[in-house]
């Protein structure tokens, strides 16, 4: 019996190593859903674990008439107005709480959206997540999911992490969804004579189920482990004199604090709003008629370098490849892509990252000035062949 006893031990320690290894990772990994509240039930004036950015123009209220599943469901109400440039689609976020996350696994959301129909306009949905440090410091935003319903209810999921369709930023520690109200237009269509509306309700936010192991080939991956790039200046930055399309990497800044990595000056810069399609400019020295406001990561910007040379105050290093396009087009509009990714990778296969489709893409040599052209389908007349330029102008495709 002594013996029998003294012999077990062993095992029973055994035993405990793994369950508290296996209580240690359902800790680190908390399973079901993640996201606050999320049917929006509970709350007293707004859903509880939720708020609005209050931008102006656009109403988030809660619905107990057009819902999903139980009583209530989230509703924009907005105008789309006629402008200079088109019609005018004001945009207001409704945000969750933060949400502890781990960069090394892998997550999926998946939310429901529906909206109505006017003059040819219709209501979308575009989920993004905003990511933070453990300190809850900003880092970026990623995801960029597009979700056009219609009159029915419709779901689009996501998943980012390991394997995902996206990955989290290096640091990544918290993430806060952003549910943004937009919208899309028949072509030629006039601007709407009533305020659109958009119900978005059963936000799903949980670790992704694990995906079978990958059947080993002899294939090399095309480009190293992703490693994110240098944080907090300018890349491809513009030669004296000359234009280029380059983009930030790192935290929310001004032009004015971080271009000091360029060799040469920006004097001026340029970014697109691809939901607005509306131009933002900075002039050096001009606080007065600039508005291009913070960047964030992963913007990019059509820069035009300064003919007075100084001192770089660091070495640009040439970012590592994570293969992915950032800043995809919405349908139809234009926006200034970067590429994270392998250099020699073809344009198809870099843009083919993107949700939606890109009909065109255009690249500026930084040297000759001379614009390099991508149309989908139509190599004859395309002379961009590669990733290797970072930033584009690229154009969504019509839907």
């Amino acid at each position: 019996m002594v013996r029998s006893a003294a012999g077990g031990m062993p095992t029973l320690l055994a035993l405990a190593l793994v369950i508290l290894v296996v209580v240690g990772y359902a800790a680190a990994h908390p399973q079901g859903n993640l996201a606050p509240n999320p049917s929006f039930e509970e709350g007293t004036a707004f859903p509880q674990g939720w708020r609005a950015e209050e931008w102006p123009d656009v109403s988030i209220t809660w619905d107990s008439e057009v819902v999903h599943s139980g009583k209530r469901a989230m509703k924009w109400t907005f105008p789309v107005s006629p402008s200079y440039y088109g019609c005018a689609i004001p945009m207001n976020v409704l945000a969750s709480d933060p949400i502890d996350v781990d960069e090394d696994a892998t997550y999926q959301l998946t939310v429901w959206a529906r909206s109505a129909s006017i003059d040819g306009w219709s209501a979308a949905l575009h989920v993004n997540f905003r990511v933070l440090d453990s300190a809850g410091g900003l880092i970026g935003a990623i995801g960029d999911l597009p979700v056009y319903p219609g009159s029915q209810w419709k779901s689009a999921s996501i998943t980012v992490g390991p394997g995902g369709e996206r990955s989290w930023l290096k640091g990544t520690a918290k993430v806060s969804i952003l549910l943004i109200n937009g919208a899309e237009g028949q072509w030629g269509a006039d601007c709407p004579s009533q305020s659109l509306s958009l119900w978005a309700d059963d936000v799903s936010f949980s670790l992704a189920a694990p995906r079978p192991a990958a059947t080993p080939t002899l294939t090399p991956r095309p480009w190293p482990t992703p490693t994110p790039p240098p944080h907090g200046q300018i890349i491809n930055c513009p030669l004296p004199g000359k234009w280029a399309l380059a983009y930030y990497n790192g935290p929310g800044a001004s032009l004015d604090d971080v271009q000091a990595a360029c060799p040469f000056p920006i004097d001026a810069a340029f970014r697109i709003d691809r939901d607005w399609q509306l131009w933002r400019r900075y002039f050096r020295q001009r606080p007065e008629i600039s508005n291009l406001g913070r960047l964030w990561n992963g913007e990019g910007l059509l820069v035009l370098g300064s003919s007075s040379l100084r001192a770089a105050s660091h070495d640009q290093t040439t970012p590592q490849p994570l293969g992915q396009m950032y800043d995809c087009p919405r349908p139809d509009m234009w926006a200034i892509s970067v590429w994270l990714g392998d250099p020699a990778a073809a344009i198809e296969e870099a843009l083919a990252t993107c949700l939606t489709g890109v009909a065109a893409a255009y690249w500026i040599d930084p040297y000759s000035q001379i614009w390099s052209r991508y149309f989908a389908g139509r190599p004859d007349i395309s002379d961009l062949k590669t990733a290797a330029g970072g930033a584009f102008l690229t154009l969504g495709t019509r839907p």
